[in-house]
């Protein structure tokens, strides 16, 4: 919470251990696809998408990153070459 003294954390106890280990799961891959972002690393960004929980293949998280870069190109300039490379079929 901020308050006028800055931000405060809120205690939340413990968690289940399928809970924490989900939510250490989902920031794992949180920090990765920020690194990824930042750095244009791909094998960093697979990983990230591999991580996700919804994702049920390693097969299709490809597919999905794949997309999911081509479609926003515009914003990701640290994966030019990749796209280019996805939408030319080298991938």
């Amino acid at each position: 919470m901020i308050t006028a003294y800055g931000p405060e954390p809120f205690a939340w106890g413990s968690f289940a251990p399928i809970a924490k280990g989900l939510l250490q799961n989902l920031k794992e891959m949180e920090i990765l696809t920020v690194e990824a972002a930042l750095e244009g690393n791909y094998e960093k960004l697979v990983q990230a998408f591999v991580l996700c929980p919804l994702i049920t293949s390693g097969g299709k998280a490809i597919e999905m990153l794949h997309e999911m870069l081509v479609a926003n190109k515009k914003y990701l300039p640290n994966f030019a070459e990749k796209i280019k490379e996805i939408e030319a079929g080298k991938e």
